[in-house]
This record gives structure tokens, C-alpha cells and sequence, in this order.
């Protein structure tokens, strides 16, 4: 019986860690399509990376500091953010979890060593608000007929 419940916290904890410190956009009513074209242009530095699925987008390490988002190769502290496409039919939810990791690298450019620092909230609200934001304006300016597939 003590077995079980160990086993059954540490997998509780496993998938509460997974969301722990992200933020979602419930109930997002629009296609997967115009989910996928507006987490690309939102997230920071472009997209380094989608899952198989298609409904995880990793960016490129970035560093805040810049309206633009820059990404320096040499910087020890950088940033990077992960957004998934929640949900198996609409309305979908979006998660966005951004992390800050510290790297050594090599007088190349090429990392060495990452250390995972934890997460970002600031900068996290920062991409939340912007990916909200383009939703937003995307809804208005949407053309209801095009978002339909005739078979």
C-alpha cells in the first residue's frame, strides 16, 4: 500500500511538472491551421524545432533585452520558449512555457555545457500577452470562408 502511493505521487508530480509555471489560453475556437501560422510569427527568434505532432513549437535561445528579441551565440544566459497546441478538436488551449538556461560555450560558438536556471515569468507574460494580442487582431481581420475546407 506505501509502495503505491509513492509510486502514485512521483507520477503526479511528473505530470505536474510538465505545467507547472506555464500560462493557457482556454477555448481558442479557430482552426489548427491559423493556430500553427500565428505561434510562428509570434514565437521569439522563429521556430528551431516542432514536435511530430505539429503542435509543439520550440524557439530559437534568445535573449529578452531587445524588443526583437535578440539571439546572441555568445551570451551565457538565454532564453527559450516552448508553446503547445493543447486539446484533440476546438476549441483548443495554448500553453506557453518559457525557461532561462545558462550555457558555457566554446570561443566557436557552440555549447558546451546548459544549465536549466528555471523558468522566465516575466518574459513569459511577455510572449503570452503578445501571442493574445495577434489572436486577437487575426479573429477581426479573418475571412470566416477560408477557414473552411470544402472536403
Amino acid at each position: 500500500m506505501k509502495r503505491h502511493l509513492v509510486l502514485f505521487l512521483f507520477f503526479l508530480g511528473l505530470s505536474a511538472c510538465s505545467s507547472f509555471g506555464s500560462l493557457v489560453l482556454k477555448d481558442q475556437d479557430r482552426s489548427l491551421r491559423v493556430l500553427r501560422k500565428v505561434i510562428v510569427t509570434t514565437i521569439p527568434k522563429g521556430v528551431r524545432k516542432v514536435s511530430r505532432n505539429g503542435r509543439t513549437f520550440f524557439s530559437h535561445y534568445f535573449l529578452p533585452t531587445d524588443p526583437r528579441f535578440r539571439h546572441l551565440k555568445r551570451k551565457k544566459i538565454r532564453f527559450m520558449t516552448r508553446i503547445t497546441i493543447l486539446g484533440d478538436m476546438r476549441p483548443y488551449d495554448i500553453e506557453v512555457l518559457t525557461r532561462r538556461y545558462k550555457v558555457q560555450t566554446d570561443k566557436y560558438g557552440s555549447v558546451i555545457e546548459a544549465q536549466d536556471l528555471g523558468l522566465a515569468p516575466q518574459v513569459n507574460k511577455k510572449i503570452f500577452k503578445s501571442l493574445k494580442k495577434r489572436l486577437i487582431y487575426g479573429r477581426d481581420t479573418m475571412n470566416i470562408i477560408d477557414d473552411f475546407k470544402v472536403f
